[in-house]
């Protein structure tokens, strides 16, 4: 992702430059892109709908993620979620 201009390193941290990433190489790499990111959503949607997992669904791309970062990460993105979507639903 640093090669692709995506990411900044900054010592031990990671900054992000582009707010999102669809591959330009070509028909096959992006209908490989969306079929994975189908499969993931519906496997999200699934076990919420299957209860006990309250997951978001939106598209990650990282690798060599530690137990801790995963935990850290779902715990940001939940309350990043919720404030959005008080902030929706206050305009609507």
């Amino acid at each position: 992702m640093e090669r692709l201009g995506m990411v900044a390193v900054e010592g031990d941290r990671v900054r992000l430059l582009e707010p999102g990433f669809v591959p330009r190489q070509g028909f096959a790499e992006m209908a490989t892109l969306m079929s994975e990111n189908v499969r993931d959503h519906v496997a999200a949607a699934t076990l919420n709908l299957e209860g006990g997992h309250n997951f978001l669904e939106q598209a990650v791309f990282v690798e060599e993620l530690s137990a801790a970062s995963v935990h850290r990460l779902h715990v940001c993105a939940a309350r990043a979620w919720q404030a959005a979507f008080q902030t929706v639903m206050r305009e609507a």
